[in-house]
């Protein structure tokens, strides 16, 4: 039978070939869709592995010189371009979710090419976003052409820092939130729990980065990539001048010492306390200085913040009954209760403060679950199930 219909493109003017067709068995949805956890496990493991960049490659381009790297950063550098790549060739075969406001019958975008498309799009193309395969490209590209000109694979190369950026960028805006998302709705974890892990991982991350950064620029006692030769002292020769050489033998074969000494300077400027025995002594330290507490001053306004938003949400119940008071003696001031009334309301209120707890978790589930998981949850309550236990009839 012939089929005289016209083969109908996608929204984009494309055409479904046997190709994209053959590939739709290959594309991988994750485990919500198929019960299949692997994907997610596999976004641990690269949040992990980012994790370990973001930290190992500031601290050895600021502790060791240009080709004086030791002898496990190659297989670190080998390790970290197979896995980053094999993520990259990953990212053609994830599925994409639709949008919520489309009219498609499937929830996930399973034609590789629009996959394709969405990661390598551009910023004058059609999507108007830039695709991150272009920054994993060009983060990836400088290893490989390392390794393939038999030249030793450093991550002290300067070309590595923009992979840096976007490995930190990729934990805060994707990867991180995703993964502590699926960690919590499979372990249970208190959010409070989570927003402390989020503020003590961006604290010591912020200490770590610019501990790193004023290694870095001293160029007196240590030699690392961006150190400043200059005339005039450093910061660390200054302060072995005043206070006297604490590493052992020395500062400039304790390079792990003069780390922990720039990240107790480092906490320091993150806090506003300011000791004062570690000061710039020329015109580079004195800029770099002032850049970095610039960006410590927003850094730090953010982490106040959150410490106050963790200690107001500590007890959100408890938050709520004091706001209901206070609404209620609003309420009998405002009528002219008497005294009497008003005390015991405020007993009443006191005395059955747990059955308002109870009260907005039953309004939680008649309000954001459908009618079949409410019953699950009341079917699988510890009052139901002692009840079919004790009823012998049920």
């Amino acid at each position: 039978r012939v089929n005289f219909l016209p083969t109908v493109a996608d929204d984009h003017g494309l055409k479904p070939s046997a190709c994209s067709e053959f590939f739709k068995h290959a594309i991988i949805l994750p485990g919500s869709a198929t019960g299949e956890w692997w994907l997610e496990g596999w976004d641990v493991f690269m949040v992990v592995l980012v994790l370990l960049v973001a930290y190992y490659e500031p601290i050895t381009m600021a502790l060791y010189e240009p080709g004086k790297e030791p002898w496990y950063d190659d297989l670190f550098n080998l390790g970290f371009n197979v896995f980053f790549t094999m993520d990259m060739v990953l990212q053609f075969f994830i599925g994409l979710p639709h949008s919520p406001d489309s009219l498609h019958k499937e929830l996930w975008e399973k034609d590789i090419r629009k996959i394709a498309r969405h990661y390598m799009s551009v910023p004058l193309g059609s999507s108007g976003h830039l695709g991150w395969f272009w920054l994993d490209f060009l983060t990836l590209a400088p290893g490989w052409i390392t390794m393939a000109m038999c030249r030793r694979a450093s991550v002290s190369d300067p070309l590595l820092l923009l992979r840096i950026a976007r490995l930190v960028q990729t934990v805060r805006l994707k990867r991180l939130t995703k993964v502590l998302e699926l960690c919590h709705a499979h372990f249970g974890f208190s959010l409070f729990m989570l927003e402390v892990f989020k503020f003590l991982n961006l604290t010591t991350l912020t200490c770590h980065w610019i501990a790193a950064i004023w290694v870095l620029f001293e160029g007196k006692i240590t030699n690392s990539f961006f150190s400043f030769h200059g005339v005039n002292s450093s910061w660390l020769s200054a302060l072995i001048e005043s206070k006297g050489d604490s590493c052992v033998p020395d500062a400039a074969s304790d390079p792990l010492c003069v780390y922990l000494i720039a990240y107790y300077w480092a906490v320091m400027t993150l806090t506003t306390v300011g000791y004062g025995d570690i000061t710039p002594q020329n015109k580079m330290e004195y800029l770099v200085s002032t850049l970095i507490m610039l960006a410590v001053g927003y850094i730090w306004a953010y982490i106040v913040g959150t410490i106050v938003s963790i200690l107001s949400n500590l007890d959100p119940v408890e938050e709520e009954f004091k706001l209901t008071l206070d609404n209620l003696g609003s309420l009998m001031q405002r009528r002219g209760l008497p005294h009497p009334l008003q005390v015991r309301l405020r007993k009443y209120m006191y005395e059955t403060r747990h059955f308002m707890q109870h009260y907005s978790q039953r309004q939680l589930v008649e309000r954001f679950f459908s009618d079949g998981l409410q019953r699950e949850v009341a079917r699988n309550s510890i009052e139901a199930r002692e009840m079919l236990e004790k009823g012998f009839w049920m």
